[in-house]
């Protein structure tokens, strides 16, 4: 299917409306899961985070850790989570990851973020939002299609509100399965929409992407930039039509 025939399909407007929506819940999530992470991390490592030199730390830095992983271990064992953790671009092409899996993965990737063993939260956010996509096209769309469209725009909206650049997610997804992006073109729009949104929640409300997890230095963005930039997208998608 071409991007120009998918456009004037009878649920292209509902599937970019639901895109927006849960954009708007994806970065209320991307969030409450940065906030929680500080607020815990501040906790149990201290504000500064001071980088420790190999056996310069204290023995209560080791039982954390040791703890983490014991207890990702447990969540894992209760939840039935097995096999290798998902591949969230694999995902993204696949379009389909279950809320109930997505979550259970967002819990581990917290537990691990904050104990010390792992790099950053954009894999587990990223199965967490296509999860929220995969349960809004099942429940509301209820085409197959329209499903996999809201996984791949869950999975990108994270990523666009994450790093403040709403077209990561799909050129990652693009680079990296580009044998099987020609299936489904179409689906960078949903996915700028939703990323897009997304980012407009979480700069608005912390003023900075990542919260404090990376320093990506000062940036200068008005998120009513953002609904400029709808309206004068708009108004050129109705001048390239005439």
């Amino acid at each position: 299917m071409t991007t120009a025939r998918y456009g004037v399909r009878p649920h292209f407007w509902r599937v970019m409306g639901g895109a927006a929506v849960v954009g708007l819940l994806a970065g209320a999530a991307c969030v409450v899961y940065l906030a929680v992470e500080h607020v815990v991390t501040g906790l149990l490592w201290g504000e500064e985070g001071t980088p420790l030199g190999l056996f310069t730390g204290s023995l209560v830095g080791v039982l954390v850790v040791l703890a983490a992983g014991a207890l990702v271990g447990w969540v894992r064992h209760r939840t039935g989570l097995t096999g290798p953790d998902p591949d969230f671009i694999t995902e993204m092409i696949e379009g389909e990851v279950p809320l109930r899996r997505g979550a259970r993965y967002g819990l581990l990737g917290l537990i691990s973020l904050v104990g010390g063993g792992s790099v950053g939260p954009e894999a587990p956010l990223g199965t967490l939002g296509g999860g929220i996509g995969t349960a809004v096209g099942r429940r509301y769309e209820r085409r197959e299609e329209a499903t996999e469209d809201l996984t791949f725009a869950g999975i990108s909206g994270v990523f666009g509100a994450l790093g403040t650049f709403p077209f990561a997610g799909p050129i990652m997804a693009w680079e990296a399965h580009h044998d099987r992006w020609h299936e489904a073109p179409h689906r960078m729009l949903p996915g700028i929409v939703w990323a897009t949104t997304a980012l407009a929640v979480l700069y608005h409300l912390i003023g900075t992407p990542f919260l404090s997890v990376y320093d990506l230095g000062d940036s200068d963005l008005r998120v009513w930039w953002i609904g400029l930039a709808v309206v004068l997208g708009v108004a050129g998608a109705a001048l390239g039509a005439v």
